[in-house]
């Protein structure tokens, strides 16, 4: 019964840390000081039904009707759905939705609600990522790739370094500035992407200089008016239609036997990878739907007869340490296996030989066995399985349509490759149990 005085060690730390959240490890009755903790003690224990916390709800309802009242707004989940006709006042009666939109909403129909329908903005610091990386890295390969679509693989390297300060330096002063009033940091880490995009461009020159296909077009807008390529709106059931627009970071061509093959390339700093379970259930989906997209909407732009050959993620995250920084050439070999692309290519051998001759799995995630045969674990797909997964989008988005027209709104996370609550700014209004496990994309 005596008094336990905390830790000096747990003192010091907070003071070492501030915002750091003390979590106690006792629980129970230990941390029941006061009304206000044992409300939040009632609600971190909803859903469950032990002993010690059905007797604090028990207790609440004895003491406190109001907070029992409180209990009882966080243990509902609405708005599990709206009345369709706020939905058509929220969303409008046609629907123009990009790649992300969808994915958001097959991930959980309340996170679309609350960004889309609600626009709520969730709190962040005041604070602003003044380098753009990813608009830098989009930039500069853009620029430079549009300048030397046939002659890449002939740049030196000298050319090439050459060309990425010149981009750097215009970027620097035009967009963020100048230097003058940059930290070091800054300026270092600046020049960390001018490394990666040395990196990733050579890697592009040794793929460009035996792939008949080549980059065509970049940032290739789809839909929405403004777009080059424009969008076929699709008809949902009870009026209205739903059209995708879109931004599409690379299309490369190939040129075979009067038809034009078309692959869509993306940029990506993170680390996603395609899996074809996830696009199933309306994840991961953007590749695809622009693919689709392009090629049902982009004749006279991108050709007359055109064909999807596939889509490719083409990382253009830098680890933190390799040899470049350092001034070391990079091995060749560490090079073609950072930038390796995933994705799904068309299991057609003309267009296999045509992305990477010998299929080594080198550039593209298609490889061959001794034998000639493809491995089992190279990413192809045949044109009849590419058709049904055309249909199959088709299908997601008029469904998506239907459900957002209607009012979905649910809490209903679903978990694929990533979790789907894991990144959610809407956690702290979604009032989803914090230990609820997730249903998740079947593998």
């Amino acid at each position: 019964g005596r008094t336990l005085y905390p830790s000096e060690i747990a003192a010091q730390l907070r003071e070492i840390l501030p915002g750091c959240r003390v979590l106690r490890a006792s629980g129970g009755m230990d941390e029941i000081e006061s009304e206000a903790a044992a409300l939040e003690a009632a609600a971190r224990g909803m859903g469950r039904n032990t002993p010690f916390d059905s007797a604090l709800r028990a207790y609440l309802r004895a003491h406190s009707q109001e907070d029992i009242r409180r209990l009882n707004l966080l243990r509902g989940r609405e708005p599990e759905s709206i009345r369709p006709a706020t939905a058509r006042r929220l969303y409008g009666e046609n629907l123009g939705v990009s790649a992300t939109r969808v994915e958001t909403f097959y991930k959980c129909p309340f996170s679309y609600f609350c960004r889309y329908g609600l626009k709520i903005e969730p709190l962040k610091p005041a604070q602003m990522d003044v380098l753009r990386r990813g608009t830098l890295i989009h930039l500069a390969l853009e620029r430079i790739l549009s300048k030397h679509r046939e002659d890449l693989a002939a740049l030196d390297a000298g050319g090439l370094d050459r060309e990425i300060a010149e981009i750097l330096s215009e970027y620097l002063e035009t967009v963020l500035g100048g230097s003058a009033d940059k930290p070091r940091r800054f300026l270092y880490d600046l020049g960390r992407i001018g490394l990666m995009l040395g990196e990733l461009l050579r890697q592009l020159q040794a793929e460009f200089s035996q792939s008949g296909f080549k980059p065509s077009h970049f940032e290739l807008g789809l839909g929405d008016g403004d777009g080059e390529i424009g969008a076929r709106p699709l008809p949902l059931p009870g009026g209205g239609t739903i059209t995708v627009y879109g931004s599409v970071d690379r299309g490369d061509t190939w040129e075979h036997e009067g038809k034009t093959y078309l692959r869509v390339v993306d940029y990506k700093s993170g680390t996603r990878k395609f899996r074809l379970y996830d696009v199933l259930y309306g994840h991961n989906l953007q590749m695809l739907l622009y693919l689709f997209a392009l090629c049902d909407e982009g004749k006279g732009v991108l050709g007359d007869e055109l064909v999807p050959a596939g889509v490719l993620y083409l990382p253009t995250k830098r680890a933190a340490a390799d040899t470049a920084a350092s001034g070391e050439e990079a091995d060749a070999a560490a090079l073609a296996k950072k930038y390796r692309m995933s994705g799904l290519v068309l299991g057609d051998d003309d267009v296999i030989e045509a992305m990477e001759p010998g299929a080594r799995g080198i550039f593209i995630p298609v490889s061959r066995t001794k034998s000639g045969a493809l491995d089992k674990r190279s990413d192809t797909v045949s044109a009849s399985e590419l058709s049904l997964l055309r249909r199959h989008i088709a299908r997601l988005l008029t469904e998506m349509g239907r459900r957002v027209r209607a009012g979905d709104a649910a809490v209903a996370p679903l978990d694929g490759s990533k979790g789907a609550c894991e990144y959610c700014e809407y956690l702290s209004v979604c009032k989803k149990e914090p230990d609820a496990v997730n249903p998740a994309i079947p593998r």
